[in-house]
């Protein structure tokens, strides 16, 4: 059985870590590409790092996430996705960043 994760224990990351500033909403590039906000970026990428072993956020930790990138829980839903694919695709050894 998963443990349970405590939605207080992200609110141990540090402020330094996420920076300060984002936008709330992807980022169309020249290319066509949307990307993600660099905050939302920031603060799931900590979350995922910190959690690769078991990268599936309780619905609490996906609202804190949403909170603290100034989101919304679908594009955080959608980051993670995107960064499990990534691990998939590269191997749990590969560097995701």
């Amino acid at each position: 059985a998963r443990p349970k994760h405590q939605s207080s224990a992200a609110a141990k990351m540090n402020a330094t870590e996420l920076g300060t500033n984002g936008a709330t909403h992807t980022v169309a590039q020249a290319n066509g590409r949307r990307v993600p906000p660099p905050r939302l970026k920031r603060v799931v990428d900590w979350w995922f790092r910190k959690n690769i072993h078991d990268p599936f956020p309780t619905e609490d930790e996906k609202i804190w996430l949403a909170n603290e990138s100034g989101t919304s829980v679908g594009l955080v839903s959608f980051w993670l996705v995107t960064l499990r694919k990534r691990l998939r695709m590269r191997g749990p050894g590969s560097k995701l960043w």
